[in-house]
């Protein structure tokens, strides 16, 4: 966001460069008001003092001009034509009836009818009055450009907090609340963005209730039609004698019990995913309760499979708070234990069908969270899928067959079911070699 305020802010810079430029090109392009002010102001003078010299003295006209620049803070020199440096010598041997001039640098050059010598009038270097208004010239445009750029910053500021509040809803929003909306309130909204922006979520929201509410629909109608094709060929395998029509039955019996286990797991997807399933949060230590189920799960994944609780994390937990209360780290947790149960299972599970040997859950805790680890010696996961390793029927592995396993569903469930207990899951590379699940939860969730 800032990179836009800052190219703003650049664009405004520029523009306003453009704009004092075209000024300059309308109002001096052709003619230069301000020199032709001037240069008549400096015939003006040159015809008063040639009056003076002619009608009174060349010495009375000297004096005049010597307080004039001194009153005014310049100074004057007085040479032969033999002196004048080329530039202003061309000038006057080609304009032989304009016996003035006003230089580029501000500098005089004044000829009387009554003198030969050509008189230079031109500031006084060290006038403190001159000094004072040439610093003063450079100054008001750095002034009134550092002006310009306090309102534009101060403008953006006000832009950009009206972004912030936008931007915030839509990241809500996008993460899954479909209820989020962006206020309205005239100080806070941006234009008519808010409210196109709320139209445009509850298209989407109607539209992701409709397709769910259809899923579900369809997931539910279809265990009747699977129900009966499995009892039909049931019956018929009693019915039959022959091997190979039994192999067939029993095969789409099967299949049938494949898409039942489906429809299972896109109706328990269907609930997890609502934002306002209900979760029955306990306290309870987590550790203790991973160790009670080891020897079930150690049966039932049939590899070397270990649980491995951080030292740090202390059991006793009203003793070693009393005496250590700089070095306590919690180990209980609010969590569902239904809901623990099911995504640590689906870890396994996902964990079972990759690893080679190995499988170990870690538990460690901290102030803020408590982190559950399933690790596995398997292949591990390339880096490039973890970001869609969570989505809905996402493999990385496309072939769906049944030495594979898996509908693609069990990390989605997982990383929704952290959603309801204000944590996330995440993958990474694991110190076995294969992949490493992270279940991140908060002591204290959002309520």
């Amino acid at each position: 966001m800032w990179r836009i305020f800052i190219e703003s802010l650049i664009g405004l810079i520029l523009l306003f460069g453009a704009s004092i430029v075209g000024y300059e090109y309308l109002i001096y392009g052709k003619s230069d008001p301000d020199l032709v002010d001037a240069n008549l102001k400096v015939e003006a003078f040159r015809d008063v003092m040639n009056h003076v010299a002619i009608n009174e003295s060349d010495e009375r006209a000297k004096d005049l001009l010597q307080m004039f620049a001194t009153k005014t803070h310049r100074l004057l020199d007085s040479m032969p034509e033999t002196e004048l440096p080329d530039e202003i010598a061309q000038y006057f041997h080609e304009q032989p009836g304009t016996p003035y001039l006003l230089d580029d640098n501000d500098q005089l050059w004044l000829k009387f009818d009554t003198n030969n010598n050509y008189i230079k009038m031109y500031d006084d270097p060290d006038s403190e009055l001159l000094q004072a208004i040439e610093f003063g010239d450079q100054v008001v445009w750095l002034f009134f450009l550092a002006s310009f750029v306090a309102f534009s910053s101060g403008f953006i500021w006000f832009l950009s907090r009206r972004l912030r509040v936008l931007e915030k809803t839509a990241v809500e929003f996008a993460s899954g609340n479909f209820d989020a909306r962006a206020s309205e309130r005239h100080w806070i909204k941006l234009g008519k963005l808010n409210r196109k922006f709320n139209k445009m979520a509850d298209e989407i929201a109607n539209l992701m209730v409709n397709n769910k509410a259809l899923t579900n629909a369809v997931a539910h109608e279809l265990r009747t039609p699977i129900f009966r094709i499995q009892w039909q060929c049931e019956v018929l395998l009693d019915q039959v004698s022959s091997p190979e029509l039994k192999d067939q039955l029993q095969s789409i019996i099967e299949d049938t019990e494949d898409m039942e286990t489906l429809v299972d797991e896109l109706l328990y997807y269907a609930r997890v995913e609502r934002p306002d399933a209900v979760v029955h949060l306990e306290n309870i230590d987590v550790a203790a309760w991973l160790q009670q189920h080891e020897s079930k799960w150690k049966k039932d994944l049939g590899v070397d499979f270990s649980i491995y609780v951080d030292p740090s994390i202390n059991i006793d937990s009203a003793l070693n708070k009393a005496n250590h209360p700089d070095n306590y780290v919690p180990h209980m947790s609010n969590v569902d234990p239904f809901l623990l149960c099911r995504m640590v299972v689906n870890l396994l599970s996902n964990a079972k069908r990759y690893a080679n040997e190995k499988i170990v859950v870690k538990v460690q805790s901290n102030e803020e969270h408590l982190v559950i680890q399933v690790h596995d010696d398997g292949c591990g996961v390339p880096q490039e899928h973890w970001a869609s390793l969570f989505e809905p029927f996402y493999r990385v592995d496309k072939a769906r067959d049944r030495t594979s396993g898996g509908y693609g569903l069990g990390l989605a469930i997982v990383k929704h079911i952290m959603l309801r207990h204000s944590g996330k899951v995440s993958v990474c590379n694991s110190e076995l070699g294969g992949a490493c699940f992270c279940l991140i939860f908060p002591h204290k969730p959002a309520d």
